[in-house]
């Protein structure tokens, strides 16, 4: 009897090893620590927060988390683009598309834009108040 044609590859390291393949293609990648914080899964896809930080620096709060869709290919997971649409391309690991001109380019790549799309409902600031 065979057993089933596809491997289990719901896990971390399966996740990571799909990351690490995609920054192999960039050298500036590979001086980086990966760890994978989270991942969802959907069916034959995942999305993956990876906290990267450079090697040998483990200063508390350094660092920087990116989101990543993957797609399983057979016993693989390979990255699509980063999650939300945007490719992880030329930009490189500076600020994320998209960031307000003027705006800080440190901290978490998947921060929330401080401005809502057009029809948006206002949401309310930590006073209670619409924005």
């Amino acid at each position: 009897m065979l057993s089933g044609c596809k491997r289990n590859i719901q896990s971390d390291d399966a996740i990571r090893q799909g990351v690490l393949t995609y920054f192999a293609k960039r050298s500036d990648l590979l001086q980086m620590e990966v760890t994978v914080t989270n991942v969802v899964y959907r069916d034959n896809q995942a999305t993956a927060t990876v906290h990267l930080q450079a090697k040998g620096d483990k200063a508390p709060g350094s660092g920087m988390d990116m989101r990543y869709l993957l797609e399983r290919e057979g016993n693989q997971w390979v990255v699509k683009g980063r999650a939300g649409g945007e490719a992880h391309g030329a930009q490189g690991m500076g600020a994320p598309q998209g960031t307000p001109q003027g705006a800080p380019s440190g901290g978490s790549i998947g921060a929330m834009p401080q401005t809502l799309p057009p029809g948006h409902p206002a949401v309310p600031d930590k006073s209670g108040q619409g924005k």
